[in-house]
This record gives C-alpha cells, structure tokens and sequence, in this order.
C-alpha cells in the first residue's frame, strides 16, 4: 500500500519533509518459500517433517536432549517450525542443519527408516545447508531493518 501520490506514507511526508518512506521486507522468508523450486520446496517440507516429528511429543523432545547431551552437542535442542512467526523457518532450518548427525542418530534409534532416508542424502544435506543460508541471511535482513525504540 505505497502510492508514490497518495498513500499514508507520502501524506505525512508532504507534513514532514525529516520523515522517510520504507517499504515493507518482513515477509521476504514467506514469499521465499513459496516461490523456490521443487526440489528446496520438497528439501523444507522434509525438514519441517522431521522437525515437527521430534517436537510433537515430550517424550520424543526429552529423549533427543539426552542423546545430544551424551554426544556432547553444542546445542540440545531443536526449535518447533510454526508458520505464524516469521524468523521460525529460518532459525529451524539452522538448528536442523547443526544438529543434522544427532538427528539421524536420533531417528534411527526411533526406527523411522523413511525419515531418516530422506535426510541423510548427501543432496538433501547440501541442500538443507543452503536454505539454512538464505534464511538466516534474511533473518539477518529483517532483524537489521527494526526500527529501534524511541527513549
């Protein structure tokens, strides 16, 4: 909703000549996913898959802090993919790609055999990698473009 003539942004503009007109990026993570190709659309869904699997139960979450725990990993936890919060595909994705070895671990201790097929492609993996990138490039974006409070 930014007219060059007549939209609210360049009203107060004609008031204010210190105010200044930006348009909105925050939903570029949202028009990322649906836009990309089949194959990093199929990489997401995956990884959003396996993602919501482990985190759709305690016991599931619990069990997969112990074993990251016993392989002394750098983080214990996956973060839970919601499509309301903007920043979630991105830090999911990187948590994901982190952790992937204990993931796999993970999944086959649980006998998920098609799960842990799918992820343990060296495609995939690649794959996983680069989404993990271009989201946390956005993130990076977005978090950049905050407007910082007024005190």
């Amino acid at each position: 909703m930014l007219g060059v003539r007549s939209d609210f942004s360049t009203l107060v503009m004609q008031k204010n000549l210190k105010v200044m007109g930006m348009h909105c990026i925050i939903h570029r993570e949202a028009l990322t996913a649906k836009t990309m190709s089949q194959s990093l659309k199929q990489t997401l869904d995956c990884a959003i898959k396996v993602v919501n699997y482990m985190k759709a139960s305690a016991l599931n979450t619990r069990l997969f802090r112990n074993l990251c725990q016993d392989m002394d990993a750098e983080h214990d936890s996956l973060w839970f993919h919601t499509s309301v919060r903007w920043l979630s595909k991105g830090n999911m994705l990187i948590l994901l790609a982190r952790l992937l070895p204990h993931v796999i671990e993970f999944l086959k201790i649980q006998h998920k055999q098609e799960l842990k097929t799918d992820i343990s492609y060296v495609k995939f993996q690649n794959r996983l990698a680069f989404l993990a990138d271009i989201f946390s490039h956005l993130n990076e974006l977005n978090l950049s473009c905050k407007v910082p409070a007024q005190t």
